[in-house]
């Protein structure tokens, strides 16, 4: 995983094996600021770019923030399963509300930056019979629209991730999920090495 503040772009954050590394130098040089095992997502808040959240993939499954640019960081896991982290997205329409995708389980959504947090498995689809490993993807004009990519296929949500409607069934294989930033009707997803899609 890898994201870049969106004010500064020299201020590069990468996930590895060994943690999450920060660069100030636009990767020139780097340093350590969480010694976690496997950071498999980060996401930046575009209106406060000193927010940053980091989500690990093994052993110690958890979610941390920072509020300080990756000074300083504290775990903000209350209330989700202990499973490795896919996915983490923050509505850009509300930057308090922030989407978890946990792998082979299932979604979470906070709508208090984190603090806390309420199980989405009830309005999410669910195949018992493929391990979905889902990502999002959000409609940049219509608040509370969302996209979400799994095995099973591409789901849509118009009311924040309450309910989802099928739009395309089905993937050989997931990867990431993206829409057109212009044109929020045109929707990417990439299957792995095998395609990748466009709506």
């Amino acid at each position: 995983a890898i994201a870049i503040n969106p004010s500064n772009p020299s201020i590069i954050y990468a996930g590895t094996e060994a943690g999450l590394a920060r660069s100030t130098n636009g990767g020139d040089s780097w340093s350590m600021v969480i010694n976690a095992p496997y950071i498999s997502s980060i996401a930046v808040d575009f209106s406060n770019p000193s927010v940053v959240y980091a989500g690990t993939a093994y052993h110690e499954y958890a979610i941390y923030k920072t509020t300080d640019g990756g000074n300083t960081w504290l775990t903000t896991s209350v209330g989700l399963d202990g499973f490795e982290v896919n996915d983490i997205v923050i509505d850009p329409h509300d930057n308090n509300r922030i989407y978890v995708a946990l792998y082979e389980h299932e979604n979470y959504r906070s709508e208090d930056a984190g603090r806390t947090w309420e199980n989405l498995n009830d309005g999410c689809p669910q195949d018992p019979d493929v391990g979905d490993n889902t990502v999002f993807a959000f409609d940049p004009f219509l608040e509370g629209t969302l996209y979400e990519g799994r095995y099973s296929g591409i789901y849509k949500s118009t009311n924040s991730g309450q309910d989802w409607q099928l739009l395309h069934q089905g993937m050989p294989y997931e990867g990431r999920i993206s829409t057109d930033p212009s044109n929020a009707s045109i929707i990417y997803m990439t299957c792995g090495e095998f395609a990748v899609l466009k709506s």
